[in-house]
């Protein structure tokens, strides 16, 4: 049979002096469901993780079947307290994460993936968003995950502990269901007694400074359930209230450990309820009444009307002279003229569409280069040495002065113009990538290697589409980067562009196309703003709402 083994394994974390975990040995057989409980800090997620591969031992030895524990592997799923689920995936596609990795078809991954939901009793719900389930079914979907990878041993880090007295009951059954039906290890971590004494065939109590282990013993009561007992049945036994009070009183003897059993706890105020048959929960506080008052947009839509009516009652007294500041009237009737007739040899349609050329170019250039750099400096710390000091340097110069030298290098035709907007666009684009690569969460990724993902696919499945709300709102600082150079870049031999008429006309005094060739851009850009937000709405729905 196989065994997960833990040999005097010692854990010590860098800056600290003392070791979290020192000389620590536990034994996982096959069908063993082990529970480690103490008080915090104690070092029992240290030791789930050094069983996951996610820490190395200073000292000691893990092993599964013989063989060392060197890295994380999907035979030894990992299920974390919060979850650790995927938001950009559904409840199906997130079961079937694993099958992914190995390259299973889309069908069969699908079978597979509801086959498992059912037996977490999630049946019907492979379409729903994960914001859109309850604590108690995010941990069934979590724990659907790890089976799918199919391991011999289950890593579970208090994946109770944030649900509500009875979300967590059910959970318990859940979970003594799963542990009899596919017979793999179990190494869980509790603060609960009583949920210990429930789930566990061995209880091991540690206590901290350092994290060592006090007792060890074999308890009967998940036997009984596997036996066909009911769990109400083995709570109501006089045999294990018993035990509990017995344990309580030996926890706190030893090492001074104080544990209360979770079913004294208040429920997390933050936990959801599975179903309606679970909705009896107390109102921890009075919901907030919804603000009442002006919305933004009405306040947006007032500030406007009052800047358009100050201009216009300015051109009506001629408090300037209509040579420097045209009414709203005159420029509405050269906006008229110029879209019909043109200006400088092209209509404005022409001008706008040269204009969007270039910036939309230069967008994809600054994306092509500017992402990949994002990951590098995230991900790599050689990265971020080549990279952020370049970025740094090039961020704070203004187009106009590097124009000249793009010129040079490049000549006057339309790359030299591209190229200018193109750079303006860069470090937006890549500080945002980077910056959302360095918030995705330890525990996604974690949760990702225990399923057998690759560097390459961590980078593809986890980390991009975690960074992607990162990387559009750099996008739309980018493209407002980009219309801001837009008329530097056009003055370079320029034939055509919002830039280029807006200058002409300036050679001219012709005031009202200046004016109105301003006001088209600033349209153009709010336009581009709105599309790109509603993009971002369809992309990354999970924002925010995590």
């Amino acid at each position: 049979m196989t065994h997960l083994v833990l040999d005097k394994v010692s854990v010590r974390y860098d800056g600290q002096p003392a070791p979290a975990v020192e000389n620590v040995s536990i034994d996982v057989a096959k069908d063993d469901f082990v529970v480690l409980v103490g008080r915090s800090g104690c070092g029992k997620t240290s030791l789930l993780n050094v069983a996951a591969g996610l820490v190395a031992p200073e000292r000691g030895r893990a092993a599964i079947g013989g063989r060392p524990i060197i890295a994380p592997g999907s035979d030894r799923a990992v299920v974390f307290q919060n979850d650790a689920l995927f938001p950009w995936l559904t409840a199906r596609e997130n079961v079937a994460f694993a099958l992914r990795l190995r390259g299973v078809g889309p069908s069969e991954r699908a079978r597979h993936a509801d086959k498992l939901l059912a037996l977490v009793k999630l049946d019907g719900a492979g379409d729903k968003r994960i914001w859109e389930l309850s604590g108690g079914m995010r941990q069934r979907v979590g724990l659907a995950r790890a089976l799918a990878a199919e391991p011999q041993f289950l890593l579970l880090d208090e994946p109770l502990g944030a649900l509500d007295a009875l979300t967590r009951e059910r959970m318990q059954t859940t979970l003594l269901d799963l542990w009899t039906a596919s017979q793999v290890g179990v190494l869980m971590v509790t603060h609960g007694i009583e949920e210990a004494l429930v789930l566990a065939t061995r209880i091991i109590v540690l206590a901290p400074g350092p994290g060592r282990v006090v007792r060890s013993f074999e308890t009967g009561f998940s036997r009984r359930y596997a036996a066909g007992e009911a769990i109400r049945s083995i709570k109501a036994d006089p045999a294990f209230a018993a035990a509990r009070r017995t344990d309580r009183r030996d926890l706190r003897r030893r090492g001074g450990v104080t544990i209360s059993s979770y079913s004294e706890r208040p429920a997390s105020k933050l936990a959801k309820v599975d179903d309606e048959a679970d909705a009896l929960s107390v109102p921890w506080s009075r919901p907030r009444p919804k603000r009442s008052g002006v919305s933004a947009r009405v306040v947006s839509a007032v500030t406007i009307l009052v800047v358009l009516a100050a201009w216009a009652l300015s051109a009506r007294l001629q408090l300037v002279s209509p040579v420097f500041l045209p009414s709203p009237v005159a420029v509405w009737s050269k906006f008229i003229v110029v879209a019909r007739d043109g200006f400088v040899d092209a209509t404005l349609a022409q001008h706008i569409a040269a204009s969007l050329g270039r910036v939309f170019a230069a967008l994809i250039a600054a994306l092509v280069v500017g992402v990949p750099i994002g990951l590098a400096i995230g991900i790599s710390t050689v990265g971020r040495g080549i990279f952020d000091p370049l970025l740094e340097f090039l961020r704070p110069i203004p187009p106009l002065a590097y124009l000249p030298l793009v010129i040079i290098w490049f000549g006057i035709g339309e790359p030299s113009k591209i190229l200018v907007i193109a750079i303006a666009m860069l470090a937006p684009v890549a500080l945002s990538t980077a910056s959302g690569v360095r918030g995705v969460s330890q525990e996604r990724i974690n949760a990702a290697r225990s399923l057998g993902a690759t560097s390459m696919q961590l980078v593809r499945h986890v980390i991009l589409p975690s960074a992607l709300p990162s990387i559009l709102t750099g996008l739309r600082i980018a493209l407002g980067a980009g219309w801001s150079t837009l008329v530097a870049a056009e003055l370079v031999a320029a034939t055509r562009g919002l830039g280029f008429m807006i200058q002409s006309a300036a050679q001219f005094l012709v005031t009202d196309v200046v004016v109105m060739g301003i006001l088209v851009i600033a349209v153009i850009a709010f336009g581009l703003e709105f599309v790109i937000r509603r993009i971002e709405r369809g992309l990354v729905p999970w924002a925010g709402r995590e």
